[in-house]
């Protein structure tokens, strides 16, 4: 009986020897790859088993550790700027400024320089740069563009004060209507516009969509909450119908387009060349004079070129092209 057991217990130990020799051998057969795997594994058990062990010695503490957790997620929560893109403090801030559509570009260029001196007065602002005119972002002449420098955010403190306390001082000056906005590193769309956001209103019927922008603007602005609601839609602009006598203008041998490029050189802003120096580069721009240009009945006083086929040799004649259109 006894030499029985005996036999067992060496069988047993024979079994499990074999099968320790086996898991060997397959774990020299296996690839390094899973070697390294099963290792790394083992090694974020043995981790993980140790701050299990540390965290159920000390239930307490990890109890606050959790609350405090819970209360920190909800502050940021609340307090973490939400939005599709959140507003940036990037340190630039754009200001569109507009006026009345039936201002003079003068005027506009007066008014412009008023509030650009009231934006280089304030202690947030480090410099300004101000463009006017038709050209280049401007769509109209009543459009004009700061570019402003704030300084670092410990010297001029949040936007929240910065922004609405710019916007007190440029509404001083009459006539004149601005909206900042901070410049962001990602911008929606591809359109400089006045306001954060934009809504397109398109429709065949022209006389419609000029009816019914106007009048949702209205409604929009209206809106608790919202700030700097305008439209680009500007139909109120004053124009200056011309109508030109072609039989009178073939008399003399004038096509239509001198008549418009002689009116776009002295009402238009063509660019005839470029003055250059080391730090920058200045359009010449022609036009007439001011005094020409306030009235229509100075239409006189611009002449047109009337070339007289008559030889090669011929003189150039000039007349009045107020004689040709009404």
């Amino acid at each position: 009986m006894g030499s029985k057991k005996r036999y067992e217990r060496r069988q047993a130990s024979e079994s499990l020897i074999a099968s320790y020799k086996c898991e060997s051998e397959e774990k020299k057969k296996q690839i390094w790859i899973l070697r390294v795997f099963e290792r790394a594994f083992d090694l974020w058990l043995k981790s993980y088993e140790w701050a299990l062990d540390r965290v159920l010695a000390h239930k307490s503490t990890m109890l606050v550790a959790t609350v405090a957790t819970i209360i920190g997620t909800v502050w940021l929560y609340i307090a973490i700027p939400k939005g599709f893109f959140p507003q940036e403090d990037t340190g630039f801030m754009l200001m569109i400024t507009e006026a009345q559509p039936d201002i003079s570009f003068d005027a506009m260029v007066e008014r412009q320089r008023k509030v650009a001196e009231i934006m280089r007065s304030d202690p947030a602002v480090l410099y300004v740069n101000s463009t006017v005119g038709v050209g280049g972002p401007n769509s109209s002449l009543n459009n004009g563009r700061m570019l402003l420098a704030l300084k670092s955010k410990h010297e001029r403190g949040p936007l929240s004060e910065v922004i609405p306390r710019l916007r007190r001082s440029a509404s001083t000056v009459t006539g004149m209507a601005v909206f900042p906005q901070m410049i962001q590193n990602i911008n929606v769309g591809g359109r400089i516009n006045k306001s954060q956001y934009q809504y397109t209103l398109q429709s065949s019927d022209t006389e419609a969509l000029y009816k019914l922008a106007p009048e949702l603007r209205d409604k929009v602005s209206q809106v608790p909450g919202l700030l700097d609601v305008t439209t680009d839609l500007n139909v109120t602009n004053p124009q200056v119908m011309i109508d030109v006598d072609r039989e009178k203008a073939a008399v003399y041998g004038i096509t239509i387009d001198q008549i418009r490029q002689e009116l776009f050189d002295a009402f238009g802003n063509r660019q005839v060349a470029t003055i250059y120096t080391p730090s920058n580069d200045y359009q010449v721009i022609l036009e007439t004079k001011p005094e020409f240009r306030a009235d229509p009945s100075n239409l006189q006083n611009i002449y047109v070129k009337q070339p007289v086929p008559t030889g090669r040799n011929a003189p150039t004649l000039q007349g009045p092209i107020g004689y040709i259109i009404q």
